[in-house]
């Protein structure tokens, strides 16, 4: 686990950056690729919200519970994690061992295929991307606590020193400490949030062209993972996770694109080449996968029929539901 004084260097350099949520924010639910909650919280409520709004939860959350409290019948919590501080990690898996049964993403699935009635309150914890602090940083938290968690790598970027293409924007906007930038003809304020919602609507290679041409605005070099709160895991420390079984390894494809903005030629090869090279590297089964962005815009019932095909037992989004008996697992 780094000190606090490493965590503090490796943020240093993002300093008067708007920060993207995908890892600096610490935990909200819902938000617009974030963390989801399934499971209706019938009892101390006001406690989680007290605990909840202390580790930087949004209120957006609040109502949410609010809405599963009413459900009656059983449910399983899934929560998304991105990027999360280990102080806050911690403090969120106190809480929740305390209050919740946390199984893994296979118990979960079971138990919404099966006829088990058993009413206990139960929480699946992922992560998405494959970040190097889920290694370094929340691992050692897991195996103190003894909680199981899935982790979803991007298959091509393990072991490279590349960033996804939301953390690249974020990285560019921090060090080129421009006020606005203009981009095919279009004048830009330089807010990454504002950014990475732009690209998210592009066709991928009309998206990666953007971003090409927003670097050569902001007249900086093409920036790495090394040193930024973005690394991702090696393989090395991939294997060791899933060495574990504590933790599964799931699929995310290999390159992250929105499978509905690419052909199905493609969302095919990113789905079970994805597996494959996981599989072929870990030499361990790969069985769960998670959509990129995983909203509802975001696949469609083609995909899910490629995820099938390729193997996959079941399949997790962002959309924000309650996950009860006979959810589809492809769309948990």
């Amino acid at each position: 686990m780094r000190t606090p004084a490493e965590q503090a260097a490796l943020a240093a350099d993002f300093d008067d950056a708007r920060r993207s949520p995908q890892v600096f924010a610490d935990f909200t639910f819902p938000w617009y690729t974030g963390a989801i909650l399934r499971q209706p919280v019938k009892q101390q409520t006001k406690d989680f919200i007290r605990t909840t709004a202390a580790a930087g939860l949004s209120a957006m959350g609040v109502t949410a519970l609010r809405r599963w409290q009413q459900a009656r019948d059983p449910r399983v919590t899934i929560l998304t994690y991105h990027g999360i501080s280990a102080r806050n990690f911690e403090r969120h898996l106190q809480w929740l061992t305390a209050h919740y049964h946390i199984v893994s993403l296979a118990e979960a699935v079971q138990w919404v295929g099966g006829n088990d009635r058993d009413e206990s309150r139960r929480v699946v914890l992922t992560f998405d991307d494959g970040y190097k602090s889920f290694h370094h940083d929340l691992w050692p938290l897991l195996r103190k606590y003894g909680t199981p968690a899935t982790l979803f790598a991007v298959s091509h970027l393990v072991g490279t020193d590349q960033l996804l293409w939301w953390d690249l924007i974020d990285v560019m906007i921090a060090r080129a400490k421009m006020r606005a930038v203009e981009v095919q003809g279009q004048r830009w304020k330089c807010d990454s949030g504002i950014l990475v919602a732009h690209a998210k609507t592009l066709p991928e290679d009309d998206k990666l062209r953007w971003i090409t041409e927003l670097r050569t605005a902001l007249t900086i070099d093409l920036p790495r993972s090394g040193g930024t709160p973005f690394e991702l895991c090696t393989w090395d420390e991939l294997r060791e996770l899933g060495a574990d079984p504590l933790v599964t390894i799931g699929g995310h494809t290999c390159t992250h694109p929105i499978l509905a903005q690419v052909s199905k030629h493609v969302a095919q090869a990113e789905i079970t080449e994805g597996r494959a090279i996981l599989q072929n590297n870990l030499q361990l089964p790969v069985n769960f996968f998670c959509y990129p962005n995983g909203r509802t815009t975001d696949f469609t019932a083609e995909h899910v029929k490629l995820v099938q095909d390729a193997g996959f037992d079941c399949a997790v989004t962002t959309v924000e539901d309650l996950c009860a008996k006979g959810s589809d697992p492809y769309r948990l």
